[in-house]
């Protein structure tokens, strides 16, 4: 058993069609109606494209108050990897992604861990925590896309 989909709400399903793929290099596996005001609409990785699928959910006000709530805790709405953390970093800023926490390993959740392995595999996490804009000129905090 694996996990086929996933979802995460935005206020504007255009706007994140063009932040998942412009921006992070996503591919739309499916864009078709899905109510009257909604899309049933999602990206998949480019290097996995029968992998997860992320739904972008049109947010309602339920959806909302969830998102606002898992923001307010901190909690990443999704994660990413790479296998050039530092590379696909720059490469999301030149697109005018900014990061509110630099992307990195982890940290040590534990001063006593007697870890000898990293802790994160070389594929490190790039963390979800940026939001997305146009043009830095016009950098918007009003609505993280990750």
């Amino acid at each position: 058993m694996r996990i086929g989909l996933t979802g995460i709400y935005v206020d504007d399903q255009d706007r994140a069609e063009r932040f998942y793929t412009e921006v992070l290099g996503f591919k739309v596996k499916t864009s078709a109606p899905y109510g009257p005001n909604e899309r049933w609409l999602t990206v998949v990785s480019p290097e996995d494209p029968d992998g997860v699928e992320l739904v972008l959910h049109l947010t309602d006000e339920p959806a909302r108050t969830f998102r606002q709530a898992t923001r307010e805790q901190g909690r990443p709405v999704i994660s990413l990897t790479t296998t050039d953390c530092a590379g696909d970093a720059a490469r999301l800023k030149a697109r005018g992604v900014v990061f509110v926490k630099e992307p990195g390993r982890p940290a040590a959740t534990s001063s006593t861990s007697t870890r000898t392995e990293p802790l994160a595999s070389p594929r490190t996490a790039l963390m979800a925590t940026a939001s997305a804009s146009a043009p830095r000129s016009s950098v918007s905090r009003e609505e993280p896309l990750l």
